[in-house]
């Protein structure tokens, strides 16, 4: 069997790139209000908005602020990172434009993961205002950061193409006098959108949450094969809340692993046969507080 150690010492030799075709995704995501008794994306964005059917380039908003301009006080320039579509991760910086429509991405994106602060024209600072990621056509909000955190928060990601995922741990926030329901939400091949297609299914759901709840596994909770979507929604239970969510996956690209003692140990307890319980097999579970 695995002990803690060493699960905690390849986890580290991860983050540091030492086992090849091995990374760590941190996404987290937060939603300021969340209704009471309708189930919302622990995002500033809908779901609907979040998983278009087909790729599409995107655009700054028109709106924001002056300062986040290219030669502005606030932020200039952005990272998105996203699913393209070919199906794979990919990255690009754009600039900023004030208060006005940016130039058009280079990359069509199916799903935006992240959005990222990059360079700013003030010591110290992030973006000022707002900034929001609209379809290069303005049909619909993509992703945005809220001013001055640099950063987006989007409690959802998709696996990309030929790549294996593994969510490892998960953590929810509510209100402590304000408690909420959470539900982990996964799709398999999101890339099929004609019908019959992939049904979206419940994988955990997190009852009467005041304050904080996490799962952290010896194992994987949840498998996500290539091209999977995995998102987490809430609702209040008895009022509007506002709701955070952390998740940490392991992502694996079988192209470019390279068989080692230490990964051939872990990996063999994180499926189950190092003599720790796997949980991939279970359809969901509940988590009440």
């Amino acid at each position: 069997m695995t002990d803690t150690a060493s699960l905690r010492d390849y986890y580290v030799e991860i983050k540091r790139g030492n086992i090849p075709g091995h990374s760590i995704v941190h996404k987290f995501g937060n939603n300021i209000i969340v209704p009471n008794g309708t189930w919302a994306l622990v995002s500033p964005v809908s779901l609907a908005s979040a998983t278009p059917g087909s790729g599409s380039p995107v655009r700054i908003k028109a709106g924001g602020n002056v300062a986040d301009d290219a030669n502005g006080a606030g932020c200039r320039s952005i990272e998105l990172v996203g699913i393209n579509t070919d199906f794979e991760e990919v990255s690009e910086i754009m600039t900023t434009s004030g208060t006005g429509i940016s130039a058009t991405s280079v990359n069509s994106y199916w799903r935006l993961h992240r959005l990222k602060a990059i360079d700013v024209g003030t010591y110290g600072v992030s973006n000022t205002d707002v900034i929001t990621f609209e379809n290069a056509d303005g049909s619909a909000d993509r992703a945005l950061m809220r001013a001055e955190e640099g950063q987006s928060q989007h409690a959802m990601w998709s696996s990309p193409s030929g790549q294996t995922a593994y969510l490892m741990e998960i953590k929810v926030d509510a209100d402590t006098t304000k408690p909420a329901d959470f539900r982990v939400i996964t799709r398999e091949r999101y890339d099929i959108v004609i019908a019959p297609m992939m049904s979206s299914r419940l994988k955990i759901l997190f009852d009467g949450v005041a304050g904080s709840m996490s799962l952290e596994p010896k194992t994987p909770n949840i498998e996500l094969p290539a091209l999977t979507d995995i998102w987490v929604e809430a609702r209040g239970a008895g009022n509007s809340t506002e709701v955070s969510v952390d998740m940490e996956i392991l992502l694996i690209d079988p192209s470019l692993e390279v068989p080692s003692t230490i990964q051939a140990d872990v990996l063999a307890a994180l499926s189950g046969d190092g003599g720790m319980p796997s949980l991939n097999n279970q359809d969901s579970y509940i988590i009440r507080s």
